[in-house]
């Protein structure tokens, strides 16, 4: 009833442009159903009607590590405008892999506007059925058995012994030559090869004059050189782990609080970049750069040098 009610409001709004022009933007925030099991996607819809010279954009989506929920996909607005009322639709899909009820917080476009209500949304375990009982335990079912079965399941064992005795036998007349050749190592500080990892990205930025090409990969590449420093430094796998779980195992190091602080804050802004499709620009590139510099110094290595950045 409640999403009844909504939808109608939202579609009386649509059609009464002439009152909506003399207040402010409106922005509504609703999700397609409020129960799920562990992993199943939800759609989260902001709409969002201004003037048609306003420029205002969307709130920005919280990060991973403010709520329960992880953003799995996130569609380019739809835009719609009608008599110099502009109507603009984010669809945005997420899910939740721990069970509870969990809040999306308010969306809010400015400090004089009124958010939006918040949404709460359950997420119960796939063993629980629909009147919230625990489901049974069905017996395993025995594969029929047959002397077919039983024969093909003997010669295939055969040409699996048969193939390995085969590789033995060939590589026991072979002389095993060990490969002198090494892989390279980089035995320097970890600190050191992100500072210069850092600089070659600054670098391949003000290499490229073109203002319209898309920069987002210049985003991505810097979360990037963090996470190897991470991995490097720390001997954390931060490279094969999301924002969420990197803040969570970093956490053990006890680390600055501030220096916590900027991780946090720049992958952050970098998922965002990536997920969201805005455009980096130069002083954006520059921030971020800083950021990911100050955290690799405040976390840096000490071996009695000193080096300025």
């Amino acid at each position: 009833m409640k999403r009844t009610i909504l939808s109608i409001c939202q579609i009386l709004a649509f059609l009464c442009p002439a009152g909506f022009a003399s207040g402010s933007p409106v922005l509504t925030a609703s999700v397609d159903r409020d129960t799920i099991q562990v992993g199943d996607p939800v759609e989260l819809t902001l709409t969002l009607r201004s003037l048609l010279e306003e420029q205002i954009g969307f709130p920005e989506f919280p990060g991973e590590t403010e709520l329960h929920f992880e953003l799995l996909d996130l569609s380019p607005p739809e835009e719609v405008s009608l008599d110099g009322v502009l109507t603009r639709t984010l669809r945005i899909m997420i899910t939740s892999y721990e069970t509870g009820t969990w809040e999306i917080p308010p969306f809010s476009i400015g400090d004089g506007d009124s958010p939006t209500d918040a949404i709460t949304i359950a997420v119960i375990s796939v063993g629980i059925d629909e009147g919230g009982r625990p489901r049974d335990v069905k017996e395993p079912i025995p594969p029929p058995w047959s002397i077919w079965r039983v024969v093909l399941l003997v010669l295939l064992a055969l040409l699996i012994i048969s193939a390995i005795l085969l590789l033995w036998l060939r590589r026991r007349g072979k002389e095993n030559v060990l490969d002198p050749r090494l892989a390279p190592v980089d035995l320097r500080p970890a600190h050191v090869v992100a500072y210069e990892a850092l600089d070659r990205a600054r670098a391949d930025w003000s290499g490229n004059d073109d203002p319209v090409e898309d920069r987002r990969d210049h985003s991505f590449k810097l979360s990037t050189i963090v996470r190897e420093y991470i991995r490097n430094r720390f001997a954390l796998p931060a490279t094969e782990r999301t924002t969420r779980e990197i803040m969570g195992e970093i956490r053990r190091e006890k680390l600055p609080t501030d220096a916590t602080g900027t991780l946090r804050e720049l992958l952050r802004r970098c998922d965002l970049i990536k997920y969201r499709g805005d455009r980096l620009v130069r002083d954006e590139f520059e921030d971020l750069l800083r950021e990911a510099k100050d955290f690799v110094t405040r976390t840096r290595e000490s071996r009695g040098e000193t080096t300025t950045r």
